[in-house]
């Protein structure tokens, strides 16, 4: 079996070096590149015969390996090289209930600056519900706002004005607000690529809650027979995204009026009047969550109730009845 090998050459002192040296100069680096080649090929376990003198240098006089196993060997190395697991992509998901707007804005910018300083594929989701409020984004301005500042201030309603993409948005106990911090590139997104992984995962929602929906695109996010249920308000910086989505569930009808959600004639409403039916909160989240990592393309997600840099704010609050 071991009949035909491969010989090298005898590796043997240069004649030519000077007396006193006893081996030339090249011959302790090809003692450097025989070492590693025979401790790869005994790692694999090919039998070679091999030789040291007594300076433990390296002085190979035959030097064997079969044919059939060298192949062997190079085969294995190739194949270990196309079995590397990919990176894989996961997700942190942070349960806050009911949150003021400027801690959880406080609590995603500092999420946004530790995915932005990092170098793996982690992304973060913060999930919680505000007490009534109105944000203004970069498509919208306080002309939708269709009530007078006084009555904002009599429902102790505060105008916030934010960097991210989006209309003017009313948010009230009863919707909910998700928040996603996650490095674009690392995830192999591109802006158009990521708004729609957040579609698809809102439509995948409501067809778990049976209800038939589609892609809205002014402004974006789902629409179902009744009206547009959920808006997308995100925004990228130094490729790491921020902001989300907003989901009513059931939100009053009260609250819906207040702004205009749209400039076009699209109606909004809510999951609960669509379905006609309560809609339980843990429902719709848990759904969301499920459907929104399988968008991003992840491998799992962990979830967590509440952060620890999470600060909250107590106030005092108009309650919808």
């Amino acid at each position: 079996m071991w009949d035909n090998f491969v010989k090298s050459p005898a590796i043997l002192p240069d004649s030519k070096c000077k007396r006193g040296q006893g081996h030339c100069a090249t011959l302790p680096l090809l003692g450097c590149i025989f070492r590693t080649f025979l401790l790869i090929a005994d790692g694999c376990g090919l039998p070679c015969c091999r030789y040291m003198d007594t300076s433990c240098r390296l002085k190979v006089s035959e030097f064997r390996v079969p044919f059939a196993d060298l192949f062997v060997f190079m085969n294995a190395l190739s194949r270990d090289r196309r079995e590397i697991p990919p990176r894989t992509s996961t997700l942190d998901v942070f349960l806050l209930g009911t949150v003021d707007l400027a801690s959880a804005i406080g609590l995603q910018e500092r999420l946004r600056a530790d995915v932005a300083a990092g170098t793996d594929s982690r992304g973060a989701i913060l999930i919680c519900e505000h007490p009534p409020s109105v944000t203004i984004g970069r498509d919208g301005s306080f002309a939708d706002v269709l009530v007078e500042r006084e009555e904002l201030t009599s429902r102790r309603m505060d105008v916030h004005w934010l960097n991210r993409g989006g209309g003017t948005f009313v948010h009230v106990p009863g919707q909910l607000a998700v928040y996603i911090v996650v490095p674009l590139d690392r995830f192999g997104f591109g802006v158009l690529s990521f708004r729609t992984a957040l579609e698809e995962s809102l439509i995948a929602t409501a067809a778990d809650l049976k209800v038939p929906a589609q892609r809205a695109t002014d402004p974006p996010g789902a629409m179902c027979r009744c009206g547009q249920f959920a808006f997308i308000g995100a925004a990228v910086r130094d490729w790491v995204s921020h902001g989300g989505m907003y989901v009513n569930v059931s939100l009053p009808q009260e609250a819906l009026d207040l702004i205009r959600w749209t400039h076009t004639d699209t109606r909004v409403t809510t999951l609960a009047a669509q379905r006609t039916r309560p809609t339980a909160m843990s429902t719709v989240r848990e759904s969301l969550i499920r459907n929104l990592a399988a968008s991003l393309g992840c491998d799992g997600y962990h979830a967590y109730t509440g952060h620890p840099l999470l600060h909250r704010t107590m106030q005092k609050v108009y309650v919808y009845v």
